[in-house]
Order: structure tokens, then C-alpha cells, then sequence
């Protein structure tokens, strides 16, 4: 599920999380891939991870990355084709949003 939140926390600590938000957000699917899309909210709600401000973004990242690992394949896009839409790059960090990392301007960088 999420390997660099459990790393930083350490296993006794993740395992205590990731137990508090399993009885608040059951799974809702027998597909244990499709689990956990609201952890990264929930660990912004735990006031004992406020030293830890960067951890939910952490959870965000393990989630995209489970979501990139389990998407159907795509062709990929060629960077000369990135390249000729500037508008894309108007960020100098990946955005992440419910569905994993994706361009802040999707729909307006043409193609």
C-alpha cells in the first residue's frame, strides 16, 4: 500500500495509522488495490503527524504510484510532442490530485 509513509514511520507506528484508518474507512471493494485513496487525507486530520507536514504529500505519491502500477497500459507520449505545448510546464513540480500525479492544465495544453 503505501511503502515510503510505512518507512518513515517505522513499522509499529504505520501499523497503529494504518489500523485507526481502517476502522474509519473500511475497504470498499474486495480489490485491496483500490483501497486507501482517502489516506493521505486522513493523515492530514492526525494532529500527532503535524511535525511530519510533508507526509500526507508521501501517501499522495505511494497512491499514484500504486494507481500507475495498476493502470491499464497507454502509449506513451513522445517528449518532442510535450515539448510543443509550453503551456504544460507552467508548474515546476508534479501536481497530485485524486487520481494520481497528472498537469494542472490538462484540457488546455492541446493534442
Amino acid at each position: 500500500g503505501f511503502p515510503a509513509v510505512a518507512a518513515l514511520l517505522g513499522d509499529a507506528n504505520f501499523a497503529r495509522v494504518a489500523a485507526r484508518f481502517l476502522r474509519q474507512h473500511p475497504p470498499g471493494s474486495p480489490l485491496l488495490m483500490t483501497w486507501g485513496g482517502q489516506f493521505p487525507a486522513f493523515l492530514e486530520g492526525l494532529d500527532e503527524l503535524d511535525t511530519m507536514p510533508w507526509l500526507p504529500d508521501v501517501a499522495r505519491s505511494d497512491l499514484a504510484m500504486r494507481r500507475a502500477y495498476h493502470a491499464a497500459d497507454a502509449t506513451p507520449i513522445e517528449p518532442a510532442e510535450l515539448l510543443a505545448h509550453p503551456a504544460c510546464f507552467e508548474h515546476d513540480r508534479p501536481i497530485f490530485g485524486d487520481r494520481g500525479i497528472g498537469l494542472r492544465t490538462a484540457g488546455r495544453c492541446g493534442g
